[in-house]
């Protein structure tokens, strides 16, 4: 994940999420570190790792730095989604628009932004890798340590056995 956040991070280009569905976890990672998100009503987006026993570190820090410290904690501590009325309002979502027309307005966008000074776009994109990058290296350290001892607890392994045992079961009924 560090290899493909950093790379995302330090594109020289914009870069925008057409989102169609479901966004959680990493994917949601994902689409907050673009720089601009076009949705639709029927999009859901959230962090619910730890409704599987799974601690989120990197996660926060991107989310913090999109919509702020106590919608972080609030989406991390429950592991609630949002829907796409939600994403809008606060942020997350740049452009909400018909399922249709997710992607021509993406495209569309892509296309005013390709006609910007691309000397300016690459050092604006430089500027805002510079001004978050102690804070995702310190996100990505942190992640090792605390994934660490998440998982040698064991108790990832035990939320999956419960998910995978109630699934088994809701099959043979």
């Amino acid at each position: 994940m560090e290899r493909l956040y950093d790379r995302i991070r330090s594109l020289s280009k914009p870069i925008i999420a057409a989102l169609n569905g479901l966004a959680a976890g990493s994917a949601f990672q994902v689409a907050l570190l673009c720089d601009f998100r076009i949705g639709h009503p029927g999009v859901t987006m959230g962090q619910p790792e730890i409704n599987s026993g799974i601690a989120s570190t990197t996660g926060p820090w991107i989310m913090r730095e999109i919509i702020g410290l106590a919608r972080t904690i609030d989406l991390t501590l429950t592991g609630r989604m949002m829907d796409a009325e939600e994403c809008c309002r606060i942020g997350v979502i740049n452009r909400l628009v018909p399922e249709e027309r997710v992607m021509a307005e993406a495209m569309a966008l892509a296309e005013e932004l390709a006609a910007k000074p691309p000397g300016a776009m690459r050092l604006d994109r430089q500027r805002f890798c510079e001004m978050t990058e102690a804070g995702f290296r310190d996100a990505l350290a942190a992640g090792v340590r605390i994934q660490r001892e998440a998982y040698g607890s064991g108790e990832p392994a035990r939320m999956m056995e419960q998910f995978l045992a109630k699934r088994a079961s809701a099959k043979a009924s």
